[in-house]
């Protein structure tokens, strides 16, 4: 229960800085990369546990990504009542934007299909290391095509150069381990 306390203390905090207007905020998303993926892997930490403990057959990964999801749902609704009350006007505005609203509900499903894939491997109990590591690098994969393609990113030749020497790494990592 302490822990649950703790992490919601910390997420009610990381989401007031982004609500703030200071210089800190421009450099912030680096550390909110860092933030986050302190929890997680915390997350994958106590999703691997729960099928440490015992298995109930071949649904329980589908029994966890629910309970997985209530949770991400619960306080989505929570921040969003947060952000109601804070911020009638912009909320009502971000609603009457159909794009603008519509994108993160399309995005809710997408996350709701890859987690319970994501959680299935897991399950799987191979190591979450190499887990993470082809989803990863997978991830990174599709990211670059899609900023390439849809966005129209612009990258510089040590970029690419950077990229070629992630996928190298992590295919040596992901072939040595099969």
């Amino acid at each position: 229960i302490h822990i649950y306390r703790l992490s919601l203390y910390i997420y009610v905090y990381s989401a007031t800085i982004f609500l703030m207007d200071n210089p800190f905020e421009r450099n912030f998303w680096i550390w909110s990369v860092f933030i986050g993926t302190i929890f997680f892997v915390s997350g994958q930490i106590c999703l691997r546990q729960s099928f440490e403990v015992s298995s109930i057959g071949k649904l329980g990964s589908l029994y966890t990504a629910a309970c997985f999801s209530i949770m991400i749902g619960i306080l989505g609704a929570i921040s969003l009542l947060s952000l109601s009350i804070y911020e009638p006007i912009r909320t009502k505005q971000f609603f009457q934007d159909p794009a603008r609203s519509g994108f993160p509900f399309l995005a809710g499903l997408f996350f709701f299909i890859g987690n319970s894939f994501w959680i299935y491997s897991i399950s799987s109990k191979n190591p979450l290391g190499m887990i993470r590591i082809l989803m990863a690098g997978w991830e990174m994969f599709l990211l670059l095509l899609v900023g390439l393609f849809i966005f129209r990113d612009k990258f510089q030749w040590l970029q690419i150069i950077g990229t070629i020497l992630i996928f190298s790494g992590i295919s040596t990592i992901v072939y040595s381990h099969s």
